[in-house]
């Protein structure tokens, strides 16, 4: 019994103090009341043991290394956390990118013809006039893309003036980068007359440019950026100053898969 432990031993030397009082030859009649006492005394003792081995609600609480669920170390842990989630998300979040022409190259002979469409209530004649354009990019984004070939249509009122093919380009992450395409835009006699109602009296126009432009960002996830502007035009400087025809414009951008 000595062996078992403290807690053991006092049931034990509880049971062999009732069989001494009993007796081994049964002569004498059990003493009752000491047999009351000494049990009493056995439970009193088992139960202190008990108490002090029985873990509390508080200690429950806490893991197997002593320190608590909720420690502040591990509350400090989950803020940090939290914090670069957030900063990550503000630094990534997509931002629009902006543009502007850095130069336009076409055939200067065509212009007689595009000023006739433009002027010419008896233009009757269907009118192609291709230019390639190079546009400025500048990507506030921290994540760069290369942008593949792209179809966006120019459109005045329901008439298409102009179909416009991008070219293949790195867009460089948080800098800017060049962009090429070519523009061809067919004036028919319908668009003649469009073109001449909507450009009086100052030779200024707001067409709408849409289309997608496919993406492929951090080298195999493929996106495609979804392109709605409104461009101002100045359409006489392109008789003399090409590049600054496009005095503003406003654009809406989207991500799709």
């Amino acid at each position: 019994a000595a062996m078992a432990g403290p807690a053991q031993a006092a049931p034990a030397a509880a049971a062999a103090s009732v069989a001494l009082a009993v007796g081994g030859d049964g002569e004498r009649p059990p003493d009752l009341e000491r047999q009351a006492t000494a049990c009493s005394a056995a439970n009193s003792v088992y139960s202190g043991r008990t108490a002090e081995t029985t873990p509390t609600n508080a200690e429950f609480k806490e893991g197997g290394d002593g320190r608590r669920c909720c420690s502040p170390r591990r509350w400090g842990a989950c803020g940090l956390a939290v914090a670069t989630l957030l900063a990550l998300g503000v630094v990534f979040r997509p931002q629009d990118a902006a543009w502007e022409l850095k130069e336009m190259r076409f055939d200067p002979a065509l212009l007689a013809g595009l000023t006739q469409a433009f002027t010419d209530p008896t233009f009757n004649s269907t009118l192609t006039f291709p230019i390639n354009v190079t546009a400025g990019i500048t990507n506030p984004n921290f994540i760069g893309a290369r942008a593949g070939v792209a179809h966006l249509q120019v459109t005045s009122g329901d008439f298409v003036i102009a179909e416009v093919r991008t070219e293949p380009a790195v867009i460089h992450s948080h800098g800017q980068s060049l962009l090429r395409a070519v523009s061809t835009s067919t004036i028919t006699p319908g668009a003649s007359k469009h073109l001449m109602s909507v450009l009086a009296p100052f030779f200024k126009f707001s067409p709408e440019v849409r289309g997608e432009i496919p993406a492929k960002v951090f080298g195999f996830i493929n996106i495609k950026v979804k392109l709605h502007c409104t461009v101002d035009v100045e359409v006489l400087l392109i008789l003399s100053d090409p590049v600054k025809m496009v005095t503003g414009y406003r654009c809406s951008q989207g991500l799709g898969w």
